[in-house]
């Protein structure tokens, strides 16, 4: 009787371990589900809102100093993302980029939506939806200043030096195109037009931004003139994305079919010509297909 309540023991005992072993292979482990984190995509879902970081940089994202309004080009296309989602788009915090990667770990913000570059040193500890459209970086100079005008590769030697803020690519670029210039480096959070007004001032011979921020300052600073050294041959041209966090693969695919519809219907197109002030500030992203004038 004793052998027989043992056999049974045992028996109990190895059909457990096979059923735990079946339950780890199989992956059905309740308490490892229940205690799964909910992804991003699951979250904007369920709460119907995505939850945009940002930085304030014109024309891209435009904050109004008295009353905190925003606006500007990737503003104006998120919203247009919620308003075919319908979901609420929710602008929660002003962001930088030596400090993106960490906020998207730490769940301040689902995404920050204010159309960057995906630039290699990025692309480690984010990811990008598809582009919306493309920044042709320039060479910017004084007004006056003709040392460029034949060969702007001139830049990269010793003798000039080039102003830069520091966290952002126009340092990348300085890297990789003007390696040998000198830098005149400008805090993390300057803005562009700190950085132009370092030229202004001859405090260095050149500044790499784009062709909207030349015009900008030119227009609030009638009396220090800038130029476009390179308006032929932009040094870089850059693709401007929404940024992610690694690895969240079903929210960025999310927002990647919602850019691709608003690129094909017109709507980011729009949003651009509203806050193009000079031609070709913007490249367009280009039609995946043929036109119809020659389809046979």
């Amino acid at each position: 009787m004793a052998q027989s309540a043992k056999t049974v023991l045992i028996s109990i005992v190895a059909s457990l371990a096979v059923c735990f072993l079946l339950i780890n292979w199989m992956g059905l482990k309740p308490q490892q589900a229940s205690n799964a984190k909910e992804s991003v995509y699951e979250r904007v879902i369920r709460a119907g809102t995505i939850r945009c970081g940002y930085f304030n940089v014109p024309p891209y994202m435009i904050k109004n100093p008295n009353t905190g309004e925003l606006s500007g080009i990737a503003h104006d296309v998120m919203e247009q993302v919620g308003a075919r989602l319908n979901m609420k788009i929710e602008w929660v915090m002003e962001s930088a980029f030596p400090t993106m990667a960490q906020d998207l770990n730490q769940d301040r913000y689902d995404a920050l939506c204010s159309g960057a570059w995906n630039m290699p040193t990025r692309a480690k500890v984010a990811d990008f939806t598809v582009p919306f459209f493309f920044t042709p970086s320039i060479v910017i100079v004084r007004a006056d200043d003709t040392r460029f005008d034949k060969d702007v590769t001139i830049l990269n030697n010793s003798d000039y030096t080039l102003a830069i803020v520091e966290g952002t690519p126009q340092q990348y670029l300085h890297k990789t195109r003007f390696q040998n210039a000198k830098l005149y480096s400008l805090p993390e959070y300057s803005s562009p037009a700190e950085a132009l007004e370092v030229v202004a001032t001859k405090k260095a011979d050149a500044a790499i931004y784009f062709v909207s921020e030349l015009d900008l300052y030119n227009r609030h600073n009638p009396d220090k003139k800038l130029k476009n050294a390179t308006p032929n041959h932009p040094v870089f041209i850059g693709a401007s994305s929404m940024i992610v966090k690694k690895g969240e693969v079903d929210f960025k695919n999310l927002l990647d079919q919602v850019l691709l519809y608003l690129m094909a219907d017109g709507t980011v197109d729009e949003i651009l010509k509203k806050y193009q002030s000079v031609p070709g500030s913007f490249l367009r992203v280009a039609n995946p297909y043929q036109p119809l004038s020659v389809q046979p």
